[in-house]
């Protein structure tokens, strides 16, 4: 695993979403998240858990040899 602070930015092609409920009033979040579960092949949106097992796999000795890569876990959103 990385030894990182979170401040470092990508350099190169790199993309990454991410969604605040706080951001939003109550009505533009309840569009927001409609529109992600419809957008989603599973169309729902992922639990707490499932986000952590991918990390979990990740730190794991089962991905040793995966590099350079982005895993998304997203119920589909991005193929």
């Amino acid at each position: 695993m990385g030894k990182g602070t979170g401040k470092e930015e990508c350099k190169g092609k790199c993309r990454s979403t991410r969604f605040y409920l706080n951001s939003y009033d109550r009505e533009d979040a309840r569009k927001v998240i409609h529109m992600m579960k419809d957008k989603a092949l599973l169309k729902r949106l992922g639990t707490p858990d499932e986000v952590a097992n991918a990390y979990l796999f990740l730190a794991s000795d089962e991905a040793s040899f995966i590099t350079g890569t982005v895993l998304s876990v997203d119920g589909g959103v991005v193929l």
